[in-house]
């Protein structure tokens, strides 16, 4: 689905469209730019509401059933407020949600915490037909095999202990929550391919961790079972015939995204290899032009076709 933005009054002042066609054309439009920026201002005002809550009650004594009312509003509002009201309702819902996750988590800081906060995620997500929360209940299951973030003084790390094993989950969660999509319809469509999207996502974090680090398969950690190279071009291989069956089956969304993280994976390997390198690193900026440009007409003709 294609989605275009378009000044409705200068199309009726050019002629270009009728001023019913105009109307229903509006009818069928998202939020008024006035109102989004009222309901983020909304948003915003919800999210410090939460972050003083937090504050003001370390030991989140109050702090659950502050996020379950706040969850309920949202899901109320999500049924009987308009369409129109999308972003301040499921502000409510996703902030809501949140503080209940960390209520779970605060009163029981381990790893399994996390099969109960994706349970919860989930369950809101399908309550109010939000994909983001259920994509991010797809994302707290991976502490569960050593996947996390690292932030410290302005440096980010990515932590993936168990390549093989992480694209091997993930790939089946993905696979699963495509073939359930193929039998839902509407809004439980959309988050079930949200929630493949997200799987195939952590599944090339798995790929990236393992084509510059390898796996050990729970030996010796520098001892790896299955190489880097292995990672590497095992991944350029699945990205290729993603972007071959985008081909094929005129989806260019996947030819795109096996473009993205083929091209990823190429300045990975190149940098590994000719980090020290400055010709190399020429080189490789005048591949990434290339690479883009290439893309770029890609995505232009497939425009055209459209239109046409």
């Amino acid at each position: 689905m294609r989605r275009v933005t378009v000044d409705i009054d200068s199309l009726v002042a050019e002629g270009v469209v009728d001023k019913a066609t105009a109307e229903k054309i509006a009818a069928r439009s998202g939020t008024s730019t006035t109102l989004f920026a009222i309901q983020f201002f909304i948003g915003v005002c919800i999210a410090g509401l939460a972050a003083a809550s937090a504050l003001l009650d370390p030991e989140f004594r109050l702090i659950p059933l502050g996020a379950f009312a706040l969850f309920a509003a949202g899901l109320f509002a999500t049924h009987y407020a308009g369409k129109e009201w999308f972003v301040a309702t499921h502000t409510s819902v996703i902030i809501g949600t949140i503080g209940l996750c960390a209520w779970v988590l605060k009163m029981n800081p381990a790893t399994e915490s996390f099969v109960p906060i994706a349970l919860l995620l989930l369950v809101a997500g399908v309550m109010s037909k939000n994909s983001l929360l259920v994509g991010l209940a797809v994302v707290a299951t991976t502490p569960l095999l050593n996947l996390s973030g690292m932030y410290h003084h302005a440096m980010y790390g990515l932590i993936v202990q168990k390549p093989l094993m992480t694209i091997a989950t993930y790939t089946l969660i993905g696979v699963g929550a495509i073939v359930l999509a193929r039998k839902l319809e509407g809004a439980y469509a959309r988050m079930s391919g949200f929630a493949a999207g997200t799987s195939f996502f952590i599944v090339n974090l798995g790929f990236w961790v393992g084509s510059l680090w390898g796996d050990s398969l729970g030996g010796n950690r520098y001892d790896s079972v299955i190489t880097p190279t292995q990672f590497a071009l095992a991944w350029a291989a699945l990205s290729g015939l993603l972007m071959v069956a985008g081909l094929f089956l005129n989806k260019r969304a996947a030819v795109n995204l096996g473009g993205v993280f083929l091209s990823i994976n190429l300045f990975t390997q190149w940098h590994e290899w000719f980090a020290r390198e400055p010709s190399a690193l020429l080189l490789g900026s005048v591949i990434g032009i290339a690479v883009a440009l290439l893309f770029a007409y890609y995505n232009m003709r497939a425009d055209k076709r459209v239109v046409s």
